[in-house]
């Protein structure tokens, strides 16, 4: 997924985690945790397909409030392999997503949300959730765990104690299955483990989202779906 698109998605679980904390000032009801997840995901795009497979954690500690998330996929497309290596961080509600390739730290806690339409995309809570169309659509055990299933379209997770275990989702004509294979409640987790590239940071502006050669990193579809998306979130319907 392209910068946007990580950053679309890391919201959405923060606002679900939010939903489902007692507390609203922890984003979890456990105070730390390591989980290990396996990526999969296939589908047709205008005729081509494609398959990726992957691996995945999350560490996080003081109930959420700092959380590191590191994914590495390879995904084939007509014989042809590519390999992505993402990383995101949030520190006390602010996020930052590492860009490998020009090897800088994107902040997006500053002026390209406050000061954007996507502005109430960081509102936290219940209401906001539910105003955005999520629901609980089921209960399930997984990996030993109880599990609440929220679902807000093209998402669906499943949740223990406001930390995600699975996920589905369906991007661009591609499914995608996020599932832990590991879970280490309340472990024990250092600096390293939340440690970001000793890349330098930047203010994300509205040419984060471009290329190196100042073209759209998405195509026009995928930035019309996004935008679409984005304005469904931050303008619910009554």
């Amino acid at each position: 997924m392209r910068q946007m698109k990580r950053l679309a998605v890391l919201l959405l679980l923060m606002g679900f985690a939010t939903l489902l904390s007692a507390d609203t000032k922890k984003r979890y009801d456990v105070e730390s945790g390591i989980v290990k997840y396996k990526i999969t995901g296939s589908g047709n795009v205008m005729g081509v397909s494609i398959e990726v497979n992957g691996d995945a954690t999350s560490a996080f500690r003081n109930w959420g409030s700092e959380e590191l998330y590191e994914e590495q996929t390879s995904s084939v497309t007509m014989g042809q392999k590519t390999q992505e290596h993402q990383m995101s961080k949030l520190v006390d509600g602010k996020a930052y997503i590492v860009d490998f390739a020009n090897k800088i730290i994107l902040d997006y806690s500053g002026q390209v949300l406050t000061n954007s339409e996507y502005s109430d995309m960081m509102q936290q809570g219940k209401d906001m959730l539910i105003a955005m169309g999520g629901k609980k659509v089921g209960e399930e055990e997984f990996m030993g765990y109880d599990c609440e299933i929220w679902e807000l379209t093209p998402v669906k997770i499943w949740i223990h104690k406001g930390v995600m275990l699975k996920s589905e989702a369906s991007m661009m004509g591609i499914k995608y299955t996020t599932a832990a294979v590991e879970v280490d409640l309340d472990a024990s987790v250092s600096d390293d483990q939340l440690q970001m590239p000793d890349f330098s940071i930047k203010e994300a502006t509205a040419s984060s989202t471009m290329g190196a050669d100042g073209a759209p990193q998405m195509s026009p579809e995928e930035m019309q779906q996004l935008q679409e998306a984005m304005k469904n979130f931050s303008n619910p319907k009554e």
